[in-house]
């Protein structure tokens, strides 16, 4: 691997000898002792010491006078470097140790350690050192950020500190040079011994960094105290704190300074025989930090017992991140050790989150004496885990595809490579064409391409899965039946749209009752993940009638529709024969909130324009051909999929490759595969085998390689043609892809489509009924009047819509709905928690009579502590709820005025609520603003926003706290200076507020996750979170601690109370809050 490094100018590339003479004649002459030791070359030309006689365990073997350590100590002492140092911010030791160790360098012969300089290596390759590609090649975004961290952390200790004191000492330019510093550290980071008064740089000891090193024992790990089985398994001989006492991570191994006779002390750990190598102890580092601090691994779990593996937060339930965050720190972070345990402080996590909040109550103290709960939890602790690192695995990159297709060249077999895939992070699929209600003959032939090609991890099926022929409401006793009933198996996981034809609203609401049967309806529009893959879909055909809406349906469209499905089935409820606009509409909100690509696009039916540009022999023939949909076509240019699979139309086909437009992150190839129906006489090919490498394993380079024949996408053409007619450039169908239905009143005339996202002002026709209307919130902001319209029409007939603008221009996130009469109303009001175009809507009676007899019926979200209708809610904290937010004191507080400002609804972060909820978050800071100025303190807040997936994803919540005066007006340094630490740093806004303030954000974070700090003057600090970045979890609450004067409140361990403590604390801030609560004002 190619280093770079600042070599010393007076290094001798001559052969060495074991020891330099110069170098052992320094060390005598400055009163070293040496204990039966010698200097030799051992295995690989590398020199280490060994035993001339035997040694005993607890025997010094090596005396260094503290007088020839160099270290800061040393370092302090020299008046060059003292009048340096005098006129720069301070230094940190390790810095300070670096620019000693340059400025010695620049003296050359003339320095008191020339001698022991000389035995320094030129070069280094630790994390520090590595360029760009060599970074990239470790693959694991985990173990590229870390490098990333260490990296820019090197360069801010340059930049920002040894920089200026290097050219105050005003010697020869190559020492005073980045690389210079970087080769300094790099030294320092693999040499320096441990110094409890200086524990961060330690020092150089001629003679003493001879030595080799091994890691210590083994850890004591945990193991789950029961199988899936509820086998017990091993009896534990000790306890964790027994365990604990061990060597620490990145201890100073067998070297300590001796005060007393000022001498630095190596001992050795173990008896040693004459000729046996003497090894130190580095300490329990793992592979990523000897590559920070050494520079090399040892690869396996029996050379490095103390290598670790760090799931990504994004695998684990949102309760478990929760529990983490809850309890602090980085020793709680989601560590799997070598022998595949996990750690401590994350078993703990998981034994937490398992529990109810009444359980917590009762079982917290064994939980936190490392003792299970209950079997019950044991086991949901145990899937989880292995839920959580199936996933992680299925992340890891793999070269499988490019050795796969190299053997193949070679005429080499590939089947072996073939059964690793599922562990090489290709995942195997099996694709299937129209099924028609034909599931026997389908799973016969998977069982046999699975038994003899597989395992496969998914079936996919497009195309009408049922008898289209017949009605879908239809009683079903079709091939699927056995299957449902556990009659009969499937040989893979099967996951299928076309959920129409005869019978299939039953058997889908069967297959909903029965989810073990390994059978899955997607749904009608969205995306799913399966196995690591992001699959988008969409159900239902393209018919003019139904996209359209009779009202602008022609009459020959409306005889083309089966008169017993043209209307639309609503959203989510059933089987789905037609597609709509809204439907197209969610598959685009669904990708745009999606992390990633899409692998696959699954339709029933084929895209417009899919063959233009393609010569003639490439394309079907005319019998063949569809005609297509441009509403499908306009998907398809919207999802950018790397493969578009098609049913519907009875014949096998695959296009070449075409590239997508460049949005900014490279082209993006997109295949099209065509499927014949199952079991068809013609033997068009219906069944078709991928092994795929999801995108998220994808670097932008792969993802953005061009194959071979691959053509410009086909829908530029009909772009530009539909621009040349005047339409929109929309590939879909007019109105932004939206379709063209106009909004059919009752009793009303005709009217023209509101524009989008446009106002609605109601009818000045239809008298005001509160008792007859629903208020709606959380409403999507492309949700037009025809929208709302036809999502509650499924509850009787709407007479009216008001949806005004804010001041700002912008639509409310809000509307009301009257309806004919108020038991449409009501039925209305049983829809709260659906979604509309992919949100979740709450709807409730806009009379304040009638919703006090009509409880709300918001829908929690599973696992969510936050959300207050979830049943499992610690409520008892809460100390103020308004219309939008409530305030609630901290679980585990670092003081007394530690609060939480969260939404009442299941939002995930400021950016993403809508208006009158981002409104009353602001009151509620200003109310706790003046609460707190009120005792003489200042108000410092922060949110962490992490997107996940499991337990309906993050709940938003913002920390508060008081902190004094003096704090408050430090409080940016503080943060930038803990950031600095992390190896990152801030982007400061000035103060806003409302729409303005949310603006400011979003254009810094995007659309991914992050960091802001809420300062006291109203500006705040934030810090965008890369994908796959580590972000400290505690660094919130760290800073807080900091600046609240309770540094060791910073771990939630030390801030556990009583139920009987939280109720007092809750009570006593609900006093101090009485009079700004804006509740109560």
């Amino acid at each position: 691997m190619k280093t770079h490094s600042c070599k010393p100018p007076f290094y001798s590339d001559k052969d060495e000898i074991a020891v330099d003479p110069d170098l052992l004649k320094f060390c005598i002459d400055n009163g070293t002792h040496f204990g039966n030791t010698r200097v030799v070359f051992v295995q690989n030309g590398w020199r280490g010491v060994i035993a001339t006689q035997n040694i005993h365990a607890n025997t010094c073997v090596l005396r260094v006078p503290r007088k020839i350590l160099l270290s800061c100590e040393s370092a302090r002492l020299d008046a060059d470097i003292v009048a340096a140092t005098s006129t720069c911010p301070p230094l940190s030791s390790i810095s300070l140790l670096a620019v000693h160790l340059l400025h010695e360098l620049s003296k050359g012969p003339a320095s008191f350690w020339a001698d022991y300089l000389r035995s320094l290596p030129p070069s280094y390759t630790t994390a520090i050192s590595l360029s760009t590609t060599e970074a990239s090649a470790l693959q694991v975004p985990y173990a590229q950020h870390q490098v990333a961290i260490a990296a820019r952390a090197a360069d801010l200790r340059f930049t920002d500190q040894a920089s200026p004191v290097l050219d105050n000492l005003n010697f020869p330019s190559k020492w005073r040079s980045r690389s210079a510093f970087l080769w300094a550290l790099s030294a320092l980071y693999s040499r320096t011994m441990f110094l409890g008064s200086d524990s961060e740089a330690g020092c150089l000891t001629p003679f003493g960094d001879l030595f080799n090193y091994e890691p210590p024992e083994a850890p004591y790990t945990p193991h789950l105290e029961l199988s899936l089985t509820q086998e017990p398994l091993e009896e534990r001989d000790c306890d964790a704190t027994t365990a604990s006492l061990t060597t620490p991570s990145g201890s100073g191994g067998d070297g300590c300074l001796n005060t007393e006779t000022n001498e630095y002390c190596i001992y050795v750990r173990k008896d040693y025989s004459p000729g046996e190598e003497i090894f130190l102890c580095y300490g329990r580092y793992t592979n990523l930090e000897l590559l920070e601090h050494y520079g090399f691994v040892l690869l396996g779990a029996d050379q490095n017992p103390h290598d670790t593996a760090v799931l990504p937060w994004r695998v684990l339930p949102e309760a478990v991140i929760m529990q983490i965050e809850a309890i602090g720190g980085s020793a709680a972070e989601p560590i799997i050790h070598a022998n595949g345990n996990p750690s401590w402080e994350f078993l703990r996590a998981l034994r937490m989150a398992a529990l109810t909040p009444a359980g917590r109550k009762l079982k917290s103290s064994a939980v936190l004496n490392d003792e299970k709960a209950d079997d019950e939890s044991e086991i949901w602790v145990m899937k989880t885990l292995i839920k959580a690192c199936q996933e992680s695995l299925g992340r890891l990159p793999t070269t499988l595809n490019e050795d796969e297709e190299l053997l193949r060249k070679g005429g080499f077999k590939t089947e072996g490579l073939q059964n690793m895939s599922g562990a090489a992070g290709s995942v195997k699929v099996l694709l299937a064409g129209d099924v028609n209600g034909n599931f026997d003959a389908l799973y016969k032939r998977v069982n046999t391409v699975n038994a003899s090609n597989g395992p496969f991890a998914a079936l996919l099926c497009v195309g009408p899965s049922f008898n289209a022929e017949g009605a879908d409401d239809a009683d079903y006793v079709g091939e699927l039946l056995p299957y449902i009933n556990g009659e009969k198996t499937v040989p893979v996981p099967t996951y299928f749209i076309g959920g129409f034809g005869l019978g299939s609203s039953k058997a889908l609401a069967a297959l909903a009752t029965t989810p073990n049967c390994n059978i899955k309806y997607l749904g009608r529009a969205g995306v799913a993940q399966i196995h690591g893959l992001q699959i988008a879909f969409l159900d239902g055909t393209y018919n003019a009638a139904a996209y359209r809406g009779p009202s602008l349906a022609t009459a020959a469209e409306v005889d083309e529709a089966n008169p017993t499905t043209t209307t639309p089935t609503p959203t989510g409820v059933g089987a789905c024969r037609y597609f709509s606009p809204s439907d197209i509409d969610s598959v685009k909100l669904a990708v745009a909130n999606a992390e990633g690509d899409i692998d696959f696009l699954l339709t029933n039916g084929w895209p417009a324009a899919l063959c233009a540009g393609l010569p003639e022999a490439a394309v079907p023939p005319d019998s063949k051909f569809p005609g297509g949909s441009e509403a499908c076509a306009e998907l398809a240019v919207a999802v950018r999929p790397r493969y578009h699979i098609a049913g519907g139309e009875h014949f096998f086909y695959t296009r070449a490759p075409y590239l997508n437009p460049d949005l900014g992150a490279g082209t993006l190839a997109t295949r099209f595969i065509s499927l014949g129906n199952v079991g068809n006489t013609t033997k068009q090919k219906w069944l078709h085998a991928l092994g795929v490498v999801p995108a998220s394993q994808m670097t932008p380079e792969e993802l953005s390689t061009s194959p071979q024949g691959a053509t410009k996408s086909p829908y530029l053409r009909m772009s530009a043609k539909r621009a040349a007619e005047g339409q929109p450039d929309n590939t879909g169908g007019g109105d932004d892809g939206l379709g063209e239905q106009s909004w059919r009143w009752h009793d009303r005339s005709k009217r023209a489509r509101a524009p989008i996202a446009a106002p609605s002002l109601g009818r000045a026709d239809v008298t005001k009924d509160k008792a007859k209307t629903a208020f709606v919130r959380n409403v999507p902001f492309r949700a037009t009047e025809d929208d709302i319209l036809s999502f509650f029409s499924q509850a009787g007939a709407v007479v009216d819509i008001v949806r005004k603008g804010n001041q700002e221009g912008k639509l409310n996130s809000y509307c009301h709905v009257q309806f004919d009469t108020k038991e449409a109303m009501e039925r209305a009001c049983q829809l709260n928690g659906s979604e509309l175009m992919g949100r979740q809507i709450y709807i409730e009676p806009a009379s304040t009579e009638e919703r006090s007899k009509t409880p709300l019926q918001v829908q929690p979200v599973q696992g969510c502590w936050f959300c207050l209708s979830n049943p499992n809610a610690d409520t008892a904290l809460v100390a103020s709820v308004g219309e939008e937010c409530y305030v609630a004191l901290d679980k585990g507080p670092i003081t007394d005025r530690h609060v939480l400002v969260l939404p009442v609804e299941h939002h995930a972060c400021t950016v993403e609520t809508p208006t009158n909820t981002t409104s009353e978050i602001d009151r509620y800071m200003s109310a706790l603003k003046s609460c707190f100025a009120a005792e003489g303190k200042e108000l410092v807040a922060f949110e962490r926003f992490m997107r996940l997936r499991k337990s309906g994803g993050n709940h938003c919540h913002v920390n508060a706290i008081a902190v004094p005066a003096d704090a408050g007006k430090n409080a940016a340094t503080v943060f930038e200076s803990v950031a600095a630490r992390h190896g990152f740093g801030f982007t400061r806004l000035p103060p806003a507020s409302g729409q303005e303030a949310k603006d400011a954000l979003s254009a810094v974070v995007q659309k991914g996750e992050y960091f802001v700090a809420f300062l006291p003057d109203g500006s705040r600090l934030v810090h965008p979170i890369a994908y796959g970045e580590r972000h400290p979890l505690n660094f919130g609450r760290e800073v807080l601690a900091e600046l609240a004067g309770v540094p060791h409140r910073a771990d939630w361990k030390e801030c556990q109370g009583t139920p009987e403590e939280e109720e007092q604390r809750t009570e006593a801030f609900r006093n101090a809050f009485k009079g700004f609560d804006i509740m109560l004002q």
